[in-house]
């Protein structure tokens, strides 16, 4: 299966400008390729919010399709407040009858509302949007007509966050696993291998998010917000291929890569891996082709 690539080039929901490039990056000086890119928002300023919510429609409306048309996708993001757009627009094209079961492997929990939020960025919010969390300011931003059911998303890896936010996933009965309880030998492995087991027997479509900062910086040092420690490369990999082997994922979703703090390539290749990984088919082993491989999804400009 082809996969459709969707590549949004903005920063506004997070604190670190570079962010905006992730996409260029990978894309275009990595694999060579031009697909279309949503450059959504370039300044970061007093309307940031208002555009904000321009560009998670654009998203919305790119993976409303994809999901629509079973079209699996794989989305390179500046921060992770693009999720909002990304899954939401999933479940609304997947419809009524289906639903949506949703990994996401953070070093945080993403769970803020603006009334919890100590710096206020957006990109500490997806997870809050995605579930309905009931802040006004949040739901202007939120595209969709339908969120996740808290009993369909699993977080991973998780070891920076607040009392707030780990209130209001635990008030919802969110699954979580911290980094500490991922220290035993093939301890990952299991935790995504029961993940991925878990939402299929109550979900028709899985999705994955990625937030890089998820790795020890040793291995992904270029991320807007790197927390010490954390899962490392090889166990990562190994992981995720155990545990999708078997598994077709509607969408894969990778976030808060900043190319200007990459001086040595590592985080690219890392980001690069993880797509070789997760999409290792014949059709998408030359990625940087238009006639093979990952094809390109426009997100209109605006």
């Amino acid at each position: 299966m082809r996969i459709k690539t969707i590549a949004v080039a903005s920063a506004a929901g997070g604190r670190h400008y570079g962010q905006r490039e992730a996409a260029h990056h990978y894309f275009g000086d990595y694999l060579h390729q031009k697909p279309h890119f949503s450059y959504g928002i370039k300044q970061v300023n007093t309307q940031k919010h208002y555009k904000l919510a321009h560009l998670f429609k654009q998203i919305h409306h790119a993976t409303h399709y994809c999901a629509r048309h079973n079209q699996a996708f794989l989305m390179v993001e500046g921060d992770h407040s693009s999720a909002i757009g990304t899954w939401s627009g999933v479940m609304d094209g997947l419809g009524k009858d289906h639903a949506l079961g949703l990994i996401w492997l953070d070093a945080h929990m993403d769970a803020h509302t603006f009334q919890t939020s100590p710096s206020g960025n957006v990109h500490g919010m997806p997870l809050a949007a995605l579930l309905g969390a009931s802040d006004r300011r949040l739901s202007q931003l939120y595209p969709g007509k339908t969120y996740l059911k808290p009993q369909n998303l699993i977080l991973i890896g998780l070891r920076s966050y607040e009392a707030k936010e780990k209130a209001l996933l635990d008030a919802l009965g969110v699954e979580y696993h911290t980094l500490d309880s991922l220290n035993a030998p093939d301890a990952l492995s299991k935790v995504l291998q029961h993940a991925v087991h878990a939402l299929q027997q109550r979900c028709t479509r899985i999705g994955l998010s990625i937030d890089l900062d998820v790795m020890d910086p040793r291995d992904a040092p270029a991320v807007a917000t790197p927390v010490r420690q954390g899962i490392r490369r090889a166990q990562l990999l190994s992981a995720l291929n155990l545990a999708f082997r078997h598994t077709s994922l509607c969408g894969v979703e990778i976030s808060e890569y900043v190319p200007s703090k990459d001086h040595d390539g590592r985080t690219l290749k890392l980001l690069a891996s993880l797509v070789k990984t997760l999409y290792p088919s014949n059709e998408n082993k030359f990625l940087g082709s238009f006639n093979a491989g990952i094809k390109s999804i426009c997100v209109p400009k605006w």
